[in-house]
């Protein structure tokens, strides 16, 4: 590169791509660092922050994000406005290489990876459904986005289509109902639900016409008083589900998060149902 190559166009791209970049190729170098290490320390403090207050997850994920629209922004016009000013600016020779370029870029990426990472894992989930137990509610081949936060910030309720890991194979995951809570008595006639003793209507929709689990069908289940620390999960289509019937009330522990909305010939969201926790 050359001091006649500082174009305000390439200035502006490299710091689009990261922030501070486009400073030190237009030869404002302390500025320039400045700027990549606030973008390589961005990632790693929003994610600390939201281990360590997970019930306001949301809120830093919408700081980090308003964090990187700022640097990413500002790095871009001030790195153009600078390559208007002086295009004959450079920084000092031996830091204009492309492999400086190069390493001064992975000192950013891996904190914008990671913090991708953190909301994924932390708050955020995306899920594919290769089944149909869960019909009428979830079709097979949606994609679900599920929200890891969720009983962080609030109770887990009645009614609530969750992701789990499955009990007996912690490595599987399902998409199941919650039907039922830590100390309530479950009953089911002949797929028909009764917790308490009253019945619970089933999601309202078209019949299931097809399974893609297991069959799991049976007429009568044994009551059953789900224990401390667990919830008992049903598959909407309860003919052919595996679920609670099959491994047992699911540890609180196992509940991965709840489903916010659901992908499958467009996206719709999953609206929740009056949080009954008692």
């Amino acid at each position: 590169m050359t001091p006649q190559n500082r174009t305000p166009v390439r200035a502006a791209l490299l710091s689009l791509v990261v922030p501070g970049l486009g400073q030190v190729y237009t030869g404002r170098l302390v500025p320039g660092l400045a700027v990549i290490g606030a973008a390589a320390a961005l990632g790693p403090l929003a994610a600390l922050a939201v281990r360590v207050a997970p019930s306001h997850g949301m809120v830093w994920v919408i700081a980090g994000a308003f964090g990187w629209v700022v640097l990413l922004v500002g790095s871009a016009m001030g790195a153009f406005c600078a390559a208007v000013r002086d295009p004959t600016a450079a920084p000092p020779r031996e830091v204009d290489r492309w492999y400086v370029y190069a390493v001064l870029a992975m000192i950013a990426v891996p904190s914008a990876l990671g913090w991708a990472a953190t909301v994924n894992g932390e708050l955020v989930a995306l899920y594919y459904v290769p089944t149909a137990s869960m019909l009428p509610t979830i079709e097979p081949g949606s994609r679900l986005l599920v929200d890891r936060g969720a009983y962080a910030r609030g109770p887990l309720c009645r009614g609530d289509v969750v992701v789990i890991r499955n009990p007996d194979q912690p490595y599987q995951f399902h998409v199941k109902r919650v039907v039922a809570l830590p100390g309530d008595h479950v009953e089911l006639r002949a797929t028909e639900l009764f917790v308490g003793g009253a019945h619970q209507p089933r999601p309202a929709g078209r019949p299931v016409t097809h399974a893609g689990e297991a069959t799991s069908a049976r007429s009568e289940s044994p009551p059953i008083d789900v224990p401390h620390g667990h919830c008992f999960v049903l598959g909407d289509a309860r003919e052919h589900a595996v679920d609670s019937r099959d491994y047992g009330p699911v540890p609180l522990g196992n509940v991965v998060g709840r489903v916010t909305h659901i992908w499958h010939r467009g996206l719709r969201s999953l609206p929740r149902e009056i949080c009954r926790t008692e």
